[in-house]
C-alpha cells in the first residue's frame, strides 16, 4: 500500500521556498551558485510513522486482487503483452477420447479398404486376408471409402470447430438410420446374407458406428468450441486496401475450406442412401427364382499328398447356375447334392437312343438364359428332337452372371473348370460318358456317339475351344459364331498409357459407380421387370455383380502373359478333330476393336490354326444374329451339328 501524501511547507520564513510534492520532497539543500551540482530529484517515499499510522497490524486477512482479462496475475492492469504467456487450457477428457477414437476408426477402415481392394483380383487375398463373401466387392468398398470420409470430417472438426458442425451432426445420425436399413435387409434376405456374407455384415457394423461416433463428436465440437478456436487476432487495419484484402482472405477461406466440407458431408449422405435404395431393389429381385438349379462348385482343388487329397487355400467354393432343358435325365446318374456321390450300376434309360447335350457359351456379358433363348427356342418347337437321338440344352451363367456368384477370378481356365463341376455335379457328363463304374455289358453302342454339342459365340469362343481341348472325349461336334481369335485376344494388341487410363477412368470407377444404384433406380421408375434387371448385361450396366466380372475379363484380355494365355498355349494341342462349323461376318459391331484387316486375319487363322482339319463349313457372308429372322444360317447349322452321325 502506497503511503499517504504529505505536504512539506517551509520554515515559517517570507523568502523560504515552499515546495508542493505530494509524495515527499527532493531535498532542503538549497542552491546558492550555477556551478553547484542539482539536488536529487529521486523519488523517496517517507516511510516513518506519522499520525496516521496504526499502532497494532490490522487481524483481516489480506485480500488478492481478483484476476479479470485486464488486470495481471499481480492485479496490475498492465497490458497482456506484458503480463507473459497465458497457460495452455486443458482440454476435457471426452474431446481427447473422441479424437483417439477417430484415429482408431481411420486406422480400421483403411485397412478393410486396402485389403479389399488386394482381394478384388488375388483370389489368396480373398480366401485368407478377409471374411467370406460372394458379390461383387462393390458394396465393402463403398462402406469403407464412406465411413473412411466420415472419420476424416471427424478429425477435422478438432482443426476448423466453427464449421458447419450442426450438419455434420444430421447428416451423420440419418446416415445411421439408412445404415441401419441396410443391415436389417442384408440379415433378412437369404440371397443377399449369402452374397454380401460375413464381410459386409462387419463393414456395415464399422460404418454404423463410424456415423454414430460423428454425431456425438460433432456434438462435443459444439459444446466445446471456444476451447478448440483459436485466440482473437488483435483487430483489423483499416483502409480500402486492407478492406479488400480481408474480403479475398475470407472468399479463399470459404471455397477452400468450408464449401467442400459442406458438400462432401451432402454427398456421403446422398451415397449412403443410394445405397440403401439399391440394397432395398437388390432384395426384391432376389425373389425371381432361376431358370435352372445352383450347384456349389469348387475349381480351386488340387491334389496334395494329405489325407484329404485336396487343398482349398487359394479361394472358397461358390454357387454357379446351370439350367438344362430337354430329355430326362437318368436319376441313376445324378450326383448326390454335395457332389460326392458315385454314379451306380444300373440299366440306362432308352439305352437304344444317342444322347447329346448342345451345350451354350453366350457372349462376353450376357448372361446364359439370354444367349440361348434362340436355342431354347428350337427345343421348344421341337426342331431338335428326333426318334433316335435325346437331346438336351444346357446353358449357364458365368461367375457374376444372372443367378451365379462372383468369384476372385473370371480367368478362362478357372471359368472351365468351374463348368465341368458342375455338369458333373447335374449329371451331364455322366449321361454321355462311359463310366468305369457302370458294367460295360449294359452300355449300348450308340453311347459311343453321344457328347456335347458345343456352341461358342464371340468371347465365348475362348471357353469353347478350351473346353474342347481340356476334355476331348466329351466333345461331338462345335459350331462357332463370330468367334474371337485366340491369337488376337491374347495379344499385345492396343496395350498403351491411353488404354490404361481409359481402362481406370471409364470402365473401373463406371463399374463401381453401378453399386449406387443410378441406372437400377432409373429402370425401375421406368417399369422394367425384375427379369430384365436380374438378367441384364453388361452394356446396361445395371448390375455391380456382373461388371466385376467383366473388369475381371477385360484384365484378361490382351496380355500374352496371363492365366488364360497360358493355359491355351499348354492345351491348344489337344483340341480335337470334330466337325467344326464357323460362321464369321465380314465386319461385327466394331469389330470388338479390331480393324477389319485384322478381324480378317484373325478368322483365317483361326479356322486353320484351332479347327484344322475338323472344318465342316466356313460362312463368311452371315448377318451376326442368330435371334432373329435372318438367324436361318444358325438353325441350320446347328440343326446340321446334331443329326450328324
Amino acid at each position: 500500500m502506497y503511503p499517504q501524501p504529505s505536504r512539506v511547507l517551509g520554515d515559517g520564513n517570507t523568502g523560504a521556498a515552499v515546495a508542493d510534492l505530494p509524495y515527499g520532497n527532493t531535498s532542503n539543500a538549497e542552491v546558492t551558485s550555477f556551478d553547484d551540482p542539482p539536488p536529487s530529484t529521486s523519488l523517496r517515499i517517507d516511510t516513518s510513522p506519522t499520525e496516521r499510522t496504526s499502532l497494532l497490524p490490522s487481524s483481516a486477512p489480506r485480500v488478492r486482487p481478483k484476476l479479470s482479462p485486464r488486470l495481471g496475475r499481480d492485479g496490475s492492469d498492465d497490458p497482456p503483452s506484458f503480463r507473459g504467456p497465458v497457460p495452455a487450457r486443458r482440454r476435457p477428457i471426452s474431446l481427447r477420447l473422441s479424437f483417439a477414437f477417430a484415429c482408431i476408426l481411420v486406422y480400421v477402415n483403411l485397412s478393410f479398404l486396402v485389403l479389399t481392394l488386394a482381394s478384388f483380383k488375388s483370389p489368396f487375398m480373398a480366401a485368407n486376408s478377409l471374411p467370406p463373401h460372394y458379390g461383387s466387392l462393390f458394396l465393402p468398398i463403398w462402406l469403407t471409402v464412406l465411413s473412411l470420409a466420415t472419420n476424416s470430417l471427424s478429425l477435422l472438426a478438432f482443426v476448423v470447430p466453427t464449421e458447419s458442425p450442426r450438419l455434420t451432426s444430421w447428416t451423420a445420425v440419418c446416415s445411421t438410420f439408412a445404415l441401419l436399413i441396410q443391415l436389417i435387409l442384408v440379415l433378412a434376405v437369404g440371397q443377399l446374407r449369402h452374397q454380401e456374407n460375413i464381410l459386409t455384415l462387419v463393414l456395415l457394423g464399422v460404418a454404423i458406428i463410424s456415423t454414430i461416433h460423428a454425431a456425438v463428436s460433432a456434438r462435443l465440437v459444439i459444446e466445446y468450441t471456444p476451447l478448440l478456436v483459436s485466440p482473437a487476432a488483435p483487430p483489423p487495419e483499416t483502409g480500402f486496401f486492407q478492406s479488400l484484402k480481408r474480403v479475398f482472405v475470407g472468399l479463399f477461406a470459404f471455397l477452400s475450406v468450408s464449401l467442400p466440407i459442406v458438400v462432401l458431408q451432402i454427398a456421403i449422405f446422398v451415397a449412403f442412401v443410394l445405397l440403401t435404395i439399391n440394397v432395398i431393389l437388390r432384395a426384391y429381385d432376389a425373389s425371381l427364382a432361376p431358370q435352372g438349379h445352383i450347384y456349389k462348385v469348387n475349381p480351386w482343388r488340387r491334389p496334395t499328398g494329405g489325407s484329404t487329397g485336396v487343398s482349398d487355400i487359394n479361394g472358397r467354393p461358390y454357387n454357379l447356375h446351370l439350367a438344362c432343358r430337354g430329355a430326362e435325365l437318368d436319376p441313376i446318374l445324378a450326383l448326390g447334392a454335395n457332389g460326392e456321390g458315385n454314379v451306380t450300376a444300373g440299366v440306362l434309360k432308352n439305352p437304344t437312343f444317342v444322347r447329346r447335350t448342345i451345350l451354350v457359351e453366350n457372349e462376353q456379358g450376357v448372361p446364359g438364359s439370354v444367349g440361348a433363348e434362340w436355342v431354347m427356342q428350337m427345343l421348344r418347337e421341337g426342331t431338335l428332337t428326333s426318334s433316335d437321338t435325346d437331346i438336351r440344352v444346357c446353358f449357364y451363367d458365368r461367375p457374376g452372371y444372372g443367378f451365379s456368384d462372383n468369384s476372385p477370378t473370371s480367368a478362362i481356365p478357372h471359368v472351365v473348370k468351374a463348368l465341368s463341376h458342375a455338369l458333373a455335379l447335374s449329371g451331364e457328363i455322366a449321361r454321355i460318358e462311359t463310366s468305369p463304374r457302370i458294367d460295360s455289358s449294359v452300355i449300348p453302342s450308340p453311347l459311343a456317339r453321344s457328347g456335347f454339342v458345343l456352341l461358342g459365340t464371340g468371347a465365348g469362343a475362348l471357353h469353347t475351344s478350351l473346353f474342347a481341348s481340356t476334355y476331348p472325349r466329351l466333345v461331338h461336334s462345335v459350331l462357332y459364331l463370330k468367334p474371337i481369335p485366340p491369337s488376337l485376344h491374347y495379344s499385345s494388341h492396343g496395350h498403351s498409357l491411353l488404354h490404361a487410363f481409359r481402362f481406370f477412368f471409364v470402365d473401373a470407377l463406371g463399374s463401381w459407380s453401378t453399386e449406387l444404384g443410378l441406372v437400377r433406380i432409373w429402370s425401375t421408375l421406368r417399369g422394367s421387370s425384375r427379369a430384365k434387371r436380374v438378367l441384364s448385361t453388361e452394356r446396361t450396366a445395371l448390375r455391380s455383380e456382373i461388371m466385376r466380372s467383366y473388369l475381371q475379363e477385360e484384365a484378361e484380355t490382351h496380355k500374352p502373359g496371363g492365366k488364360s494365355a497360358r493355359a491355351w498355349e499348354n492345351a491348344r494341342s489337344r483340341y480335337p478333330e470334330r466337325p467344326t462349323i464357323v460362321l464369321s461376318p465380314e465386319k461385327t459391331k466394331g469389330n470388338y476393336g479390331y480393324t477389319s484387316a485384322e478381324w480378317s486375319d484373325g478368322q483365317e487363322t483361326f479356322v486353320d490354326n484351332v479347327v484344322g482339319r475338323g472344318l465342316e463349313k466356313w460362312e463368311t457372308g452371315w448377318s451376326g444374329e442368330c435371334g432373329t429372322e435372318s438367324g436361318d444360317l444358325c438353325r441350320e447349322s446347328l440343326l446340321k451339328l446334331v443329326r450328324l452321325d
